[in-house]
């Protein structure tokens, strides 16, 4: 099990990647970015994360205290 780095949902890769059978999700449900394979709970996260991966990456790497300013 993996984490989306968009809402943080835990997403089982094996059922993603097609290695469990086919499903749609093994189209929708990943994104490679800088070498490394990002695994996604539905196609809208994915599309959060391939239009903006550095803002995801780098509030994954905050202290989990750590204010988000696009709150307001």
């Amino acid at each position: 099990m993996v984490n989306d780095p968009v809402c943080g949902m835990a997403v089982d890769e094996t059922k993603l990647t097609g290695q469990s059978g086919y499903s749609r999700q093994a189209y929708l449900g990943k994104s490679e970015y800088k070498g490394q394979t990002y695994y996604f709970c539905s196609a809208n996260c994915k599309r959060h994360f391939d239009h903006s991966p550095e803002y995801y990456l780098d509030r994954q790497s905050r202290p989990t205290n750590a204010k988000d300013d696009s709150k307001g």
